[in-house]
């Protein structure tokens, strides 16, 4: 999905993390671990959150998602 701007130029793309994750790894070569940190705590930092969200570590909310082996679809899980 793309979306335009009221001039009809390009305004962004609007793509799941699991799509952005899997791009990164197949199309960009981009390392596991390091996608996993650039879908994670990367994002946590832009936003200004990274204490409390993106670590799996006490204190951040247990939500987890599982990837298929090639990371084509994914299950989100959450942890009480």
């Amino acid at each position: 999905d793309f979306y335009r701007n009221a001039e009809g130029n390009l305004a962004g793309a609007a793509i799941s993390m699991q799509e952005a994750v899997y791009n990164a790894i197949n199309y960009v070569g981009i390392p596991l671990q390091e996608a996993l940190q650039m879908a994670t705590i990367n994002v946590a930092r832009a936003i200004g959150m990274e204490r409390q969200l993106g670590k799996i570590e006490k204190g951040y909310p247990a939500t987890f998602v599982r990837f298929n082996n090639d990371f084509s679809s994914c299950k989100t899980m959450l942890l009480t």
